[in-house]
């Protein structure tokens, strides 16, 4: 079940979606200041990759393992990383097993972060490089 709703506020959304977790909240509010920027041709605008976490129930301390870990607090590769899951790069059930494993991402560095951020950019021209 998703948390997002239409009717919600940009507070309201950083709020569902940090769930309290300081990390993940950072992580929610530099991807809606720099999200424009980084990918313009979102249909979403910057909700496009909270959307995606939304959709694939990626919340708090989930999210934050995603920013921390394998984006290195990158916006642009955070939401290169939900651009490629909507472009059929990387599975769904793939990305919710990494944010709720850091052991994973750690050690069998299922996700090359940069090479999606790579197919991302040669399929979106717009996209920040």
């Amino acid at each position: 079940m998703n948390k997002i709703e239409l009717t919600d506020s940009t507070m309201d959304i950083i709020m569902k979606m940090g769930e309290g977790v300081i990390g993940a909240i950072v992580c929610i509010t530099r991807v809606l200041k720099e999200g424009v920027l980084i990918d313009p041709d979102s249909g979403f605008g910057p909700f496009g990759s909270l959307l995606g976490a939304d959709s694939l129930g990626i919340y708090g301390s989930n999210l934050y393992i995603l920013w921390n870990d394998l984006c290195k607090q990158d916006p642009k590769l955070f939401i290169a990383l939900f651009r490629a899951y909507q472009l059929g790069f990387i599975s769904g059930p793939l990305l919710q097993a990494v944010s709720k494993d850091r052991a994973r991402l750690n050690n069998d560095n299922e996700i090359d972060i940069i090479d999606l951020h790579n197919k991302v950019c040669e399929k979106l021209e717009n996209f920040q490089k």
